[in-house]
């Protein structure tokens, strides 16, 4: 079944066109921004077979630069037109980095540190994926404003869109959604211990946040709806093997600590293949 996003909130009257809540909080990304950052998950999500995920957000010399900052200055300034014009000349790679850019640039992560806690403390160590991931989308339906609650949707579905087009007979996954772990968790030299499991947890959130937080949409005012339909997976002309396998499978990504570089980066992933019955993993 394919990925489709349609979601309708409310947005008080006193909140719009303002970059601060009605009681004074800032918001955690504008509506031009959020519908700017649209289009470029909309054009990743539509090209990501041919733009492959070893490359996505990933900076490198052979990005144009000067096209990576004009992009970030649209994406700031919630310019919709100028992103969709860089995208219709061909800077889809240039987008994504400058999209990675504008989002590590976000002040807190997508994911507050009260829901985070569910992830990151050890008092939950024992209890199952699901029922934890379950909780914290459940949450984060409650209590996330509608902007950033959308926008953790988005990159949800690209991560599930790129984690499904994946080869799915390749021992190594992809890195990609490891590499965007820090925008939704605060994960600190304290919680390496508890990699492997925070890490696991993340997997299932994408795996199950295109169905969850779907579920959130609710009637809105014609003038601030936010409608987001990029097409399906299907329509990406996804290998029938890959089709058939995700029926019989259940994936799961998991990381292994390795050092690499400076930054301390993970890059060893593997897929490993849940066998049903009374068989081991």
């Amino acid at each position: 079944m394919g990925i489709h996003i349609s979601k309708h909130f409310r947005i008080p009257s006193c909140c719009k066109n303002s970059h601060f809540q009605c009681f004074g909080k800032k918001e955690y990304i504008t509506e031009k921004s959020l519908h700017a950052v649209r289009e470029i998950i909309v054009a990743l999500r539509s090209n990501v077979q041919i733009i492959s995920h070893g490359w996505m957000f990933r900076a490198g010399a052979a990005l144009n630069q000067t096209a990576v900052q004009e992009l970030n200055a649209a994406l700031e300034k919630g310019d919709v037109a100028k992103v969709r014009s860089m995208l219709e000349s061909g800077w889809r790679l240039e987008a994504s980095q400058a999209l990675y850019t504008y989002l590590t640039r976000m002040e807190e992560p997508l994911i507050p540190l009260s829901i985070q806690s569910l992830v990151l403390g050890d008092e939950n160590e024992n209890v199952d994926v699901e029922i934890i991931v379950a909780d914290v989308l459940g949450l984060m339906k409650e209590e996330l404003p509608a902007n950033q609650l959308l926008l953790a949707a988005m990159l949800f579905e690209l991560l599930d869109a790129v984690i499904k087009s994946s080869p799915a007979d390749e021992l190594r996954g992809n890195t990609l959604p490891i590499s965007l772990l820090p925008l939704f968790f605060t994960v600190q030299t304290q919680h390496i211990n508890e990699w492997r499991r925070i890490v696991t947890v993340f997997v299932e959130m994408i795996r199950q946040a295109p169905v969850q937080l779907q579920a959130n949409a609710e009637p809105a005012d014609d003038d601030v709806r936010l409608m987001i339909e990029a097409p399906s997976l299907n329509a990406l002309d996804a290998a029938p093997v890959l089709e058939e396998r995700e029926l019989l499978q259940n994936v799961v990504v998991r990381r292994y600590l390795e050092p690499v570089g400076h930054r301390g980066d993970c890059s060893n992933l593997e897929v490993i293949e849940r066998r049903s019955g009374n068989g081991a993993e």
